[in-house]
C-alpha cells in the first residue's frame, strides 16, 4: 500500500473516532418561535421568544422596527447567550413598534422569527396630564356649545328690557 492509500485510511479511521465519541460540528439554528409582546409601558416592552434548535453556542438579534411592520432599516439589539427575553427602553409613548429575532452561532443565522407589533401606552394609568389639561376638551366643548346660548339669553333679557 502506498502513501496516498495510508492516508486516506488514516482519514476515515479518525472520522470513525470523531462519530463514534458523538461529537458534531454545529449547525445554524432555526429561526426563533411564538414571538410574544408584554408589560408594555409609556416608553418600554418586553419581548419574548421560544428558542429554536442548533447547535453550539447560540446568540439572539432583537430586530426593531419603528412602525406597525417589519419593514424599513430596523434598529439592533444583541443578546448574550441563549437569553430569550429582550426589554426594549426609550420608546416615544404612543408610538406604533415591530419586532422579528433572528438566532446566530459559529455556523450562521437563522431566519427571522414572525413579526411581532404592538403600540405604547400614551401615558401611564393614573398620572394626571400637566396642570389638569385632560380638561380642557371639556372646556373647549362647553365654550361652542355654551357661548351661543350665552348670547341668546343676553339677547333675550335686552330685548326683555325694551
Amino acid at each position: 500500500m502506498g502513501l496516498g492509500g495510508l492516508v486516506g485510511m488514516l482519514a476515515v479511521a479518525i472520522a470513525l473516532l470523531v462519530l463514534a465519541s458523538g461529537a458534531h460540528a454545529a449547525t445554524v439554528p432555526g429561526a426563533p418561535t411564538t414571538l410574544a409582546v408584554s408589560g408594555i409601558g409609556t416608553t418600554n416592552a418586553t419581548l419574548t421568544w421560544t428558542q429554536s434548535s442548533g447547535g453550539g453556542i447560540v446568540n439572539n438579534t432583537v430586530q426593531l422596527y419603528s412602525g406597525s411592520s417589519c419593514s424599513g432599516t430596523p434598529t439592533l439589539y444583541s443578546t448574550n447567550g441563549s437569553k430569550t427575553s429582550f426589554d426594549v427602553k426609550n420608546l416615544n409613548p404612543g408610538t406604533d413598534y415591530a419586532a422579528t429575532v433572528t438566532s446566530w452561532n459559529a455556523t450562521g443565522q437563522s431566519l427571522p422569527s414572525a413579526c411581532a407589533g404592538w403600540m405604547t401606552e400614551v401615558r401611564a394609568a393614573g398620572v394626571a396630564l400637566p396642570n389638569g389639561s385632560e380638561g380642557y376638551l371639556g372646556l373647549v366643548l362647553a365654550a361652542i356649545v355654551g357661548i351661543p346660548v350665552v348670547i341668546l339669553l343676553v339677547y333675550a333679557l335686552w330685548n326683555d328690557r325694551r
